[in-house]
């Protein structure tokens, strides 16, 4: 389905539709196993479905959910979806009041994604031919996956690297890291287009977690 557009201020000054405000803590992810769908409990004892892998998985002979993040304002889950067992992952979007999902699909992703504070911007990586993940890219929501920007690569075929927010949701992380090694470089999570700087520079054998 199409992207529904982002709510607005009326007249009276009230938010069209109302949404759940995004606390700290307000929020508690129960993931059930394949046979259940995944939920979503906010801020009070109803639970809200945010993802069926059931319901996802029909006319598929294979499926298996690889990742799902939520977005900041609980609005959309985003999640990585394999139908063959390749481990070619697709990045879809999900409407959780609506259970509508959007019509962005980004193909041959891999398992490290990440939302911008802004609910609508999404970080999420890519593999070389040796499946390495070497590469970020963004997302706006409904936009063409073939203009996504790219935001960061890896040419140091050692490392691999993953995007991630921080758990207050103040800043966007790229990692790049082999077994023994890491750097991690940051932006404010409300600029996913960076730049993003270097924390520490790499340093052989030490490896930040």
């Amino acid at each position: 389905c199409a992207l529904s557009p982002a709510p607005v201020s009326n007249t009276m000054g009230s938010p069209e539709p109302p949404l759940p405000a995004p606390l700290p803590g307000s929020r508690l992810i129960d993931t059930r196993t394949i046979e259940e769908p995944l939920e979503l409990k906010v801020g009070s004892s109803a639970e809200e479905v945010v993802l069926d892998p059931n319901d996802l998985a029909r006319g598929h002979s294979y499926y298996r959910v690889g990742g799902m993040e939520i977005s900041p304002d609980h609005r959309y889950v985003a999640f990585l979806e394999d139908t063959d067992g390749s481990e070619q992952l697709a990045l879809r979007v999900r409407e959780i009041a609506t259970g509508c999902i959007l019509d962005d699909r980004i193909e041959d992703t891999f398992y490290w994604m990440t939302w911008a504070t802004d609910g609508r911007s999404l970080l999420y990586t890519r593999t070389d031919p040796s499946r390495r993940p070497d590469r970020v890219f963004l997302h706006p929501l409904g936009g063409d996956p073939a203009e996504d920007a790219l935001v960061h690569h890896e040419p140091d075929e050692r490392f691999a690297v993953n995007v991630e927010r921080t758990r207050d949701d103040a800043f966007l992380l790229i990692t790049a890291f082999s077994f023994t090694t890491s750097e991690i470089r940051y932006a404010a999570a409300n600029q996913p287009a960076g730049p993003f700087r270097v924390l520490e520079p790499r340093l052989d054998g030490i490896r930040f977690d």
